[in-house]
């Protein structure tokens, strides 16, 4: 049996801003071997957050932003063909910010920015400072807006695109040759509510028609999805 404490606190200095903090452990077994045969012992750490949120304008503007820090000591290491050790400590640290807007009545936008920082602090394999999950973009980012028609004769009828931007990645430290540049993709749709019971869907995806892989590393490395067309239709009764 093994205890992992969480703790958590917010505070609301003003009408609009709420504040908070949460910190919690990382305690996570291992089934890798030592060389006299023993389990490796678990993996142990913490992870911290401390963020913000706030409304404004009646909730016709909302804001949210947060700041990560995660350390995960004792990764296993190989140092044999049948034999592992707990040498390895990862620390992955990074930031996340989001903006909703309502400016006006059917009109919705949104955006939000991560960075990811990952990185090798302990090795038994000499690797310290490397990036610990290079497939995982550092920077990334999506904006959306979505109007929708709610009187005329036009009543019913929503538009939107999103895009979304992706940073370099690749496969890993010891094949960075195997990497996919940063990337952008634009989608969009229609729909329309035929009425209360039915509602019909056109999108397009990748409308720019962008070459990417959508993830590399592993045992291959695989394209995302060309440009292409649904349409849909949903029922309801």
């Amino acid at each position: 049996c093994h205890l992992a404490p969480y703790a958590a606190i917010t505070y609301d200095p003003i009408d609009p801003l709420t504040l908070y903090a949460s910190y919690s452990t990382i305690f996570v077994p291992q089934t890798e071997r030592k060389e006299d045969g023993s389990m490796l012992d678990p993996r142990e750490g913490f992870q911290m957050e401390i963020g913000a949120k706030s409304e404004f304008f009646n909730n016709r503007l909302t804001a949210n932003a947060a700041l990560f820090y995660i350390k995960d000591n004792g990764r296993a290491y190989k140092v044999s063909p049948t034999a592992y050790v707990n040498g390895g400590c990862v620390e992955n640290k990074g930031f996340e910010v989001e903006v909703n807007a309502f400016p006006y009545k059917g009109l919705e936008l949104s955006a939000s920015y991560t960075f990811l920082d990952t990185k090798i602090t302990k090795s038994s394999n000499g690797d310290e400072g490397l990036a610990f999950s290079p497939i995982e973009p550092k920077h990334s980012f999506r904006g959306s807006a979505v109007y929708r028609f709610n009187e005329g004769v036009l009543n019913g009828l929503a538009v939107g695109a999103d895009v979304m931007f992706f940073s370099e990645s690749y496969a890993s430290v010891l094949t960075p040759e195997r990497k996919q540049v940063p990337y952008t993709l634009l989608n969009g749709f229609v729909s329309y509510n035929v009425n209360k019971n039915l509602a019909l869907f056109f999108n397009c995806n990748n409308i720019t028609d962008c070459v990417y892989y959508s993830r590399v590393g592993g045992n291959g490395d695989f394209f995302g999805d060309p440009r292409n067309f649904t349409l849909s239709a949903r029922c309801s009764f």
